[in-house]
């Protein structure tokens, strides 16, 4: 399951291309958003459910932590040319990405719009 989200990072990065705006960057990441919480809601839901069980288990903690620090990785160098210097600012980024899909799998609105999240976000963090 760990596995299908790096993939899902990896899309982005290949989306984004070499060089991005922060414009790009949030349509590309609002149109992942979607995918994952759309035709990919079901891989989400299962990936939740690990996130939960994870809580009473010390292995999956261990691989979801060795998941984020992979996706960190990827992130730092993304999140510097967004102008987010420091690591807080793409773990909060993350956040906000992870809630805006748990809110969205839960209780689905038909007017969601990640974009603007997203860009306020990245307004506020920069």
């Amino acid at each position: 399951m760990l596995e299908l989200e790096m993939a899902a990072w990896d899309s982005l990065a290949a989306e984004l291309g070499p060089a991005f705006d922060i414009e790009r960057f949030v349509d590309t990441l609002g149109r992942l958003v979607r995918r994952l919480t759309g035709e990919g809601r079901v891989v989400t839901q299962a990936r939740l459910a690990v996130f939960v069980e994870a809580g009473v288990n010390a292995a999956l903690q261990q691989r979801i932590n060795e998941a984020q620090q992979r996706l960190l990785a990827w992130g730092e160098p993304v999140a510097a040319a967004l102008g987010l210097r420091e690591r807080r600012s793409l773990l909060t980024l993350l956040a906000v990405v992870e809630g805006l899909m748990v809110n969205q799998v839960a209780n689905p609105d038909p007017e969601f719009d990640p974009e603007s999240a997203i860009a306020a976000v990245l307004r506020g963090l920069a």
